[in-house]
C-alpha cells in the first residue's frame, strides 16, 4: 500500500503518489492548522481557572512518584501527569505553557481527524474536501473551547489524541487482506491502552469497534478470525487496565456515599437510568446548537419531555441508518456517525445517573462525540453539492459559512477566557442559583480587589436556597474565612473556617488556614496554646492531602517555633523534595541552613 494513500503527508522516500496529491493533502492541512491556531491565538493569555492549581498539583506529584499501580480516588489517568510534569520541568508554574501544550495536542487531533476521514472514505470523490471540512470543523467546534482552554481539560485532549490513533491502526489492520501486519493490531490495542490512561472515556472503543467493523466495514466469513482476534487483544488491555487501576476502584463508593446529596441539591430527579436517557437526549440537542458554550451546567437542561422527544428521534435515525446500511450497503457514513456519537457518550453517562460529578453534563464530555458531527455534516454537505451538480464549488461554500460561525464563536469564547471576571460572570448569568459559579465569581471579585461585592457571592452561597454541594457551601465559608484573614481579623475568621470543616470534613484549605490563623494569633500574643493549635490544624491538613507543599512548609515554621528542630528539617527537606522551584523552596533552604547549624528558634520565638 502506497504511504500517501491512508497518511495525510508523504514520505519523499516513496515513489508512485502523484505529486498533485501531496500537494493538494499539505495544503489543506497547513490550512486546517492555520485557522485553528488563530482561532485559539489568546489562549496563551488565559490563566488558571477553577480546579486547575489541584489538577496540576496531583498530575506533577503522580509524575514525581509515579507508578501504573493504583491511583487516587476516582481518578486512574498516569498518561495526563506524564504530560503535566514535562510541562512543569520546561514552563514550571507559567500557565502559558500549559496551555500551549492543550492547543498542540488539539491541533495534533485536527491532523488526525483529517487522517482518519481519508481512511474511513477511501474511494469516496472529494474524500480530501471532506476530510479538510471535518478536521476543520473539528477543530472550530465551539463546545470544544472548554476542553482546549482548560488546563483541566487535557484529559479529553490527550484520550482523543489515542482515541483516534487506534481508530485508524484498526482500520488499516482491518484493510490488509494479507494479513502480513499483525503489528498494527498490537500498536492499535496500545493506543487504546493509552486513551485509557488519559481518560475513561477511551472505554467508548470498546463499543465502537465492533459497531465500525459489522455496520461500516463488514465481516466476511474469511475475516471473522482476524476479527475476534483483535477484540482478544482489546479486552486483554481492558483486564489489564482495571487490574492496574484496582488500587483507585475502591474509593469510588466512598466519594458516592459523600456526594449522595448532590443529585438533590443539583435538581436531579433520583432515577439514575431516567438521567442517563435525559442527559444524552440533552447532547445531541447540545451538539446540534453548539453557539452557546457554558462552563458550569449544574442540572440536566430542557427537563425529561424534550430530552426523550430529542433521544425518540436519535434513536429512529439510527436504527433507520444502521438497518439501511445492513440492507442496501449505502448510508455507512450517517450510521458511524451515529454510533460514534452514542458510544462516546457511554462512559460519561454514568455521572448524570449518579451525581458524582458537580456538573451532570458538560461540554467537554462532547469533545470525543464532536468528531461525529464534523463527519456527517462535512460528507452531507459535499454530498450535497455533488447532488446539485456545484461539486468542489458548493462543498468550499457550505464549509467557508458552517467555518466562520464556528470561527466566530470560537475566538470570542476563548477571549473570555482570558478573563476569569467575565467568564464567571457569564457562566453564573447562564447557570442561576447554583452554588459553584457563584463562589467561582466571587473569587474573582476578590482578586480584583472587589472585596464586597466577592462577600455578596460567597454569602449566596451559603444561603439554603442556592443549588450547591456541600464541598460548594464549605468554599464559600474559607473564601469568607480568607478574606477576614487577610484584614487580620482573625478571630473573626475561625467561625467559617471551622464551619468548612463541618460541612465537607476533607476540606484540607479549611485545616491550612485554620494552621495559620493560630500560628499568625501566636505570633502576635506569643500564646503557647495557639501554636499548639496551629500544629494540630497543619498536621490535620497533611493528614487530609500530603501533596500541598505550601502546608509543609507552614507546618516545618510551627515546628521550629515549638523548638522541635528535628520535625522541622524534616517538613523543610520535603518541600524541596516535593518542589525545587516551588516559591517556598528558597526560605525552606534557610530555615534548613538555620537549623542545621544549631541556630533554630526557641519555642515562642520570632522568626
Amino acid at each position: 500500500m502506497p504511504w500517501g494513500r491512508h497518511f495525510p503527508y508523504p514520505c519523499p522516500m516513496k515513489v508512485g503518489i502523484p505529486e498533485r496529491l501531496v500537494m493538494r493533502r499539505t495544503l489543506l492541512l497547513l490550512v486546517s492548522v492555520v485557522v485553528v491556531l488563530l482561532a485559539y491565538i489568546n489562549v496563551y493569555y488565559v490563566g488558571y481557572i477553577w480546579d486547575d492549581n489541584f489538577f496540576m498539583l496531583q498530575g506533577i506529584r503522580g509524575f514525581q512518584h509515579f507508578s501504573l499501580v493504583g491511583g487516587t480516588g476516582v481518578y486512574y489517568r498516569p498518561l495526563v501527569g506524564v504530560t503535566l510534569g514535562v510541562d512543569h520541568l520546561l514552563w514550571g508554574w507559567k500557565p502559558w505553557g500549559y496551555h500551549l501544550t492543550n492547543l498542540v495536542f488539539h491541533c495534533l487531533n485536527v491532523l488526525m481527524v483529517f487522517w482518519v476521514v481519508t481512511i474511513l472514505l477511501e474511494g469516496e470523490e472529494h474524500r480530501d474536501w471532506i476530510a479538510f471540512s471535518a478536521a476543520l470543523f473539528f477543530g472550530l467546534y465551539p463546545l470544544n473551547t472548554e476542553s482546549v482552554c482548560w488546563i483541566s481539560g487535557r484529559t479529553d485532549l490527550l484520550a482523543f489524541t489515542f482515541f483516534l490513533l487506534g481508530v485508524a491502526l484498526h482500520l488499516l489492520y482491518r484493510k490488509d487482506r494479507k494479513g502480513r501486519k499483525g503489528w498494527l493490531l498490537l500498536l492499535a490495542a496500545l493506543s487504546f491502552l493509552l486513551s485509557l490512561f488519559s481518560k475513561e472515556v477511551g472505554l467508548a472503543l470498546v463499543f465502537l469497534i465492533p459497531f465500525l467493523d459489522f455496520v461500516f466495514l463488514g465481516v466476511s466469513s474469511s475475516e471473522r478470525r482476524k476479527v475476534i482476534f483483535s477484540y482478544l487483544s482489546y479486552l486483554v488491555i481492558l483486564l489489564l487496565y482495571f487490574y492496574l487501576r484496582k488500587a483507585s476502584l475502591h474509593p469510588v463508593e466512598e466519594r458516592l456515599a459523600a456526594y449522595a446529596s448532590v443529585k438533590v441539591v443539583h435538581g436531579g430527579k433520583g432515577r439514575p437510568l431516567l438521567d442517563a436517557l435525559s442527559a444524552l437526549g440533552f447532547y445531541v440537542r447540545r451538539a446540534l446548537f453548539p453557539f452557546r458554550p457554558n462552563l458550569f451546567i449544574g442540572a440536566i437542561p430542557g427537563g425529561y419531555p424534550m430530552n426523550f422527544l430529542t433521544l425518540a428521534v436519535f434513536a429512529l435515525l439510527m436504527a433507520l441508518s444502521v438497518a439501511y446500511a445492513f440492507v442496501r450497503g449505502r448510508g455507512k457514513v450517517v450510521a458511524l456517525s451515529l454510533g460514534w456519537f452514542l458510544f462516546g457518550l457511554l462512559p460519561v453517562l454514568p455521572l448524570a445517573a449518579t451525581g458524582v460529578a458537580k456538573t451532570p453534563v458538560a461540554d467537554r464530555y462532547l469533545y470525543l462525540p464532536s468528531f461525529a458531527v464534523a463527519l456527517v455534516l462535512s460528507w452531507a454537505m459535499w454530498r450535497g453539492g455533488k447532488a446539485w451538480g456545484k461539486g468542489v464549488t458548493l462543498g468550499l461554500v457550505f464549509t467557508l459559512l458552517v467555518s466562520l460561525s464556528f470561527f466566530g464563536v470560537t475566538f470570542g469564547r476563548c477571549v473570555t477566557w482570558t478573563d476569569k471576571l467575565a467568564l464567571w460572570k457569564d457562566t453564573a448569568r447562564k447557570s442561576p442559583g447554583f452554588g459553584t459559579p457563584l463562589n467561582q465569581y466571587g473569587v474573582a471579585l476578590m482578586e480584583r480587589k472587589r472585596i464586597q461585592e466577592a462577600l455578596q457571592q460567597f454569602a449566596l452561597v451559603l444561603k439554603p436556597a442556592t443549588r450547591a454541594s456541600p464541598e460548594t457551601r464549605a468554599h464559600a465559608a474559607d473564601n469568607i474565612g480568607f478574606i477576614l484573614m487577610g484584614q487580620r481579623r482573625f478571630e473573626d475568621s475561625i467561625p467559617y473556617f471551622e464551619k468548612a470543616i463541618k460541612l465537607a470534613p476533607w476540606d484540607v484549605i479549611a485545616y491550612h488556614n485554620l494552621g495559620i490563623v493560630y500560628m499568625q494569633m501566636a505570633k502576635r500574643g506569643n500564646n503557647p496554646e495557639y501554636l499548639g493549635k496551629a500544629r494540630e490544624y497543619l498536621e490535620k491538613a497533611v493528614q487530609v492531602n500530603p501533596t500541598i507543599i505550601d502546608t509543609h512548609y507552614f507546618l516545618g515554621v510551627v515546628y521550629a517555633h515549638s523548638g522541635d528542630g528535628e520535625r522541622a528539617l524534616r517538613e523543610f527537606k520535603r518541600v524541596i523534595n516535593m518542589d525545587p522551584r516551588h516559591p517556598y523552596a528558597p526560605r525552606a533552604r534557610e530555615w534548613i541552613v538555620r537549623l542545621s547549624s544549631k541556630k533554630g528558634l526557641a519555642p515562642g520565638g520570632k522568626r
